[in-house]
């Protein structure tokens, strides 16, 4: 892909994560699936490279997983619905 294609790919999932977490903190029911995706993304990423960031990602993960989908979560993105 290259370096140009690197440097735009990189900028693309982290323009990807302020959307996200922008109509997160809006509510948006959606935005919670777009940040599951992100985070998801870096695990994903993280089988390439050492344990410990493979570790670090997963836990992040099941943080941010928990953060958006436990029941006070659920009750603010189904507010604004």
């Amino acid at each position: 892909m290259g370096m140009q294609g690197e440097t735009i790919s990189a900028l693309g999932i982290r323009l990807l994560a302020i959307v996200g977490g922008i109509f997160a903190l809006r509510g948006s029911n959606i935005a919670r699936w777009v940040l599951v995706i992100w985070i998801l993304y870096h695990v994903a990423l993280s089988f390439f490279h050492s344990g410990m960031e493979l570790f670090t990602h997963a836990a992040v993960a099941v943080m941010v997983m928990f953060a958006l989908f436990n029941s006070r979560a659920n009750l603010y993105f189904k507010k604004t619905q």
